[in-house]
């Protein structure tokens, strides 16, 4: 794959799909902190704070050099 067709497809991994993938986690820790007890709990609170953990602007691309 070329360099350019490699950036394309990067571009386009972080974009609405990064996003996505990154909403449906956060709602997943959401759903998990409340059912731990939410903010009346030490173990919801703990689990609040890594909601945040899922952030798509975080994400990244990993380029693997083919031996050829």
């Amino acid at each position: 794959m070329s360099d350019e067709m490699a950036d394309k497809t990067e571009a386009f991994l972080l974009g609405e799909p990064a996003e996505a993938d990154a909403a449906f986690w956060r709602q997943v820790a959401r759903e998990h902190a409340e059912a731990l007890g939410g903010e009346s709990t030490i173990n919801g609170r703990n689990a609040l704070r890594k909601v945040a953990y899922h952030n798509a602007r975080d994400y990244r691309v990993t380029r693997t050099p083919l031996a050829g």
